[in-house]
């Protein structure tokens, strides 16, 4: 079982059906769920990502971590990594902005 930080139930929960639809990429969906987030909310899902990549994670693994944000789109891909470091990098962008 995969436990999760409540962080990242809250950045899933704003990540809602059709959010795709609204921006042009990814990186500007994810940018605009984290505006959800305070700054202390955003390291704490910094530092949860960062530790999950660190253990070299397999696909299947990150997949069911999605699903366990409670985001409503699911996302499935071979290089789920890359979908985790894009989120990485969108933190670390939001979290110099403040």
């Amino acid at each position: 079982m995969i436990d999760v930080p409540k962080v990242w139930l809250k950045f899933g929960f704003n990540m809602y059906q059709d959010i795709f639809s609204e921006y042009q990429d990814f990186d500007e969906v994810v940018l605009a769920v984290l505006e959800a987030l305070n700054a202390s909310e955003k390291s704490e899902l910094f530092d949860f990502i960062e530790d999950t990549l660190r253990g070299n994670p397999t696909d299947q693994y990150l997949i069911e971590l999605w699903e366990k944000s409670g985001a409503s789109d699911i996302l499935v891909s071979e290089q789920m990594a890359i979908v985790y470091e894009v989120i990485l990098k969108a933190l670390e962008t939001s979290i110099r902005k403040k």
